[in-house]
């Protein structure tokens, strides 16, 4: 009995454990899932953010450009060079020079925008193969508690049937004993004493 129940408890406490292993790691897969969750959120606010600031530079470019312009043409204006080759050519020049600017402008805000997405993307790709793997490490450890379990109640199977033959054996031996006695008793209250009268 007390090795049944030991067994039990063995097997128990077996299953007990790989529970706890398995709550830790589905925490932890949790944990994980969040902070890939988040990486994401955060990508796409901060490109959100680059877009806009990009949107606002472009607007204040615009607004110097058109500063300029109109002091070239003041200038010209003013120096009488109005409509002649000289003046058309420093127009086209500024215009020129201003389309570079608003195209550098919006690359160089789509490539950090970009950026900033894939950087979130790639953290949140990591976080969530490490919650794949907590996942699985989480099912291992209720396989393996669920074998070792299988194994204390075997092997407490196994010894109580060894004591379960041995005690038999003996209990055999201990029946052959008694017989012998048995018998041997039989046989001196069958042995008949001579009868002292015919030997006198």
């Amino acid at each position: 009995g007390a090795s049944i129940l030991g067994g039990v408890v063995g097997a128990t406490g077996d299953i007990i454990q790989g529970q706890g292993q398995a709550a830790y790691y589905n925490y932890a897969k949790n944990q994980k899932q969040a902070e890939a969750q988040y990486s994401l959120r955060m990508g796409q606010k901060q490109s959100e953010l680059i877009q806009n600031t990009g949107m606002y530079q472009n607007k204040q470019l615009v607004q110097n450009q058109a500063e300029l312009e109109g002091s070239q043409k003041a200038a010209m204006g003013a120096a009488g060079t109005s409509g002649s080759v000289t003046a058309e050519n420093i127009t086209s020049s500024t215009f020129t020079k201003e389309q570079l600017d608003k195209q550098m402008l919006r690359y160089n805000t789509d490539v950090k925008s970009a950026e900033a997405l894939d950087a979130a993307k790639n953290s949140a790709w990591t976080d969530t193969n490490a919650a794949n793997q907590l996942r699985m490490a989480g099912k291992n450890a209720m396989t393996s508690a669920y074998w070792k379990a299988g194994t204390t109640l075997l092997g407490t199977a196994a010894s109580v049937g060894s004591i379960g033959l041995l005690a038999g054996g003996y209990g055999a031996a201990a029946g052959s004993t008694s017989f012998a006695a048995g018998s041997g008793a039989s046989n001196t209250s069958s042995f008949t004493l001579p009868n002292l009268a015919l030997l006198r």
